[in-house]
């Protein structure tokens, strides 16, 4: 039997899945940021406590543990070997568990292993269908920097280089799979840039107030200055500068502001629940967030619209929680 990992290392190497996006706050000087979203790639959540229900499916007589089938009718399978290759390599090294785990394997670490190939699979035709190059040393370069991963874990023990080449000989084909799906992961995300404006503005009580800023950006006064003499809001010292963020961070009347906006435009006075606001966008730039989001709305597309057939002796798939479920 199989037991969970308590540790923050197996989060830390864990198979890293492609999660929901989660919603986070940001701040936007003196205008309040509605909540946005990013993709953050989490590894599976751990617990102490053995699965008491649990058995590992038996892989005789299996030679392809799924088949996926993507929208353009082509297709692709998982073979068995792929799965048992990195199971089998860990049950066989208990010492090089104990070292990296602590107290030892998922219960379910096949399917995990299953699924983040299954995933792998899919982020493989993502890539192909953006024209990604993803770099011929790029893996090897995960893989460095794993290793200097587990260089720090070992570094207290009293052997570390002894425990280091333990791991590494225990465990290659795991992270071999963990560092392919960071790689390309990361390659996939790199295809979708977000271009998002970047703004400034001066904040005043009144709308005659806004409209006297309005007609002295139009005579030839700097923006910036006006900005440090005149806004009543905390970014006025920075020259009203919001930096280069999604619009949707913002309030309504803000965001329509700058979404319509073109660069070196002052547009205004625009009144929100803060004052009125003289606004300028002064140019562009890629937002790592926004970018983050596009890939994973692309991913989470093609991956509904991907048909994956788990072999009913090891498992099922979940489309909700995107990873191969246990076995009716």
């Amino acid at each position: 039997m199989r037991f969970k990992s308590s540790t923050v290392l197996a989060a830390s190497l864990g198979a890293v899945l492609i999660a929901s996006a989660c919603g986070v706050s940001r701040d936007a000087g003196d205008i309040v940021a509605e909540t946005t979203t990013t993709t953050t790639a989490q590894p599976p959540v751990t617990d102490p406590e053995p699965i008491e229900d649990y058995t590992a499916p038996d892989f005789t007589g299996i030679d392809v543990a799924a088949t996926l089938t993507f929208p353009d009718g082509s297709s692709v399978e998982v073979p068995v070997g792929a799965v048992a290759a990195v199971v089998d390599q860990l049950d066989d090294n208990q010492e090089a568990i104990e070292l990296l785990f602590g107290s030892g394997l998922p219960a379910t670490f096949d399917l995990d292993i299953l699924s983040s190939i299954i995933q792998i699979r899919i982020l493989d035709r993502g890539i192909a269908d953006e024209n990604v190059q993803v770099p011929a040393r790029a893996i090897d370069e995960e893989l460095s920097s794993l290793y200097t991963q587990i260089d720090g874990i070992v570094a207290g023990n009293e052997d570390p280089a002894g425990d280091r080449d333990t791991i590494v000989a225990g465990v290659s084909e795991y992270l071999d799979v963990v560092a392919e799906q960071r790689v390309k992961q990361f390659a996939y995300t790199g295809a979708f840039e977000a271009e998002v404006p970047c703004t400034r503005h001066i904040l005043l009580d009144t709308e005659e107030e806004a409209d006297a800023v309005v007609q002295r950006l139009a005579d030839g006064e700097d923006f910036a200055d006006l900005a440090v003499e005149l806004s009543t809001g905390p970014t006025g010292p920075n020259g009203g500068d919001l930096g280069c963020s999604d619009p949707n961070g913002y309030v309504a009347e803000f965001r329509d502001a700058v979404v319509n906006a073109t660069v070196g435009e002052v547009i205004g006075p625009v009144a929100t629940q803060f004052g009125w606001h003289v606004i300028e966008v002064y140019g562009s730039d890629v937002d790592p967030s926004s970018s983050q989001q596009l890939a994973f709305e692309a991913y989470s597309d093609l991956q509904a619209r991907t048909v994956i057939e788990v072999d009913p002796g090891i498992g099922q798939w979940d489309p909700v929680a995107i990873r191969v479920a246990p076995r009716e």
